[in-house]
């Protein structure tokens, strides 16, 4: 999804909740330079995030991982 959008773009996630969508925020929070703008919930069975993508291109070798 990172190469579709433009450096400092918005993501909007929905089904935050869910074990998965969590996983890959926190992937892209740690590996790419995306940074969480938002969050919220309209009860306990529905949430949602806003992200913002990198303010640059990845320049990291391909092998470089950070944990998440």
């Amino acid at each position: 999804m990172g190469r579709l959008l433009r450096p400092g773009e918005i993501v909007f996630l929905d089904g935050h909740q869910l074990p998965g969508v969590a996983r890959a925020t926190s992937f892209v929070t740690a590996n790419l330079g995306w940074a969480v703008e938002e969050t919220g919930s309209a009860g306990d069975r529905h949430h949602w995030a806003v992200l913002r993508t990198g303010a640059g291109p990845d320049t990291r070798p391909f092998d470089y991982l950070a944990d998440f």
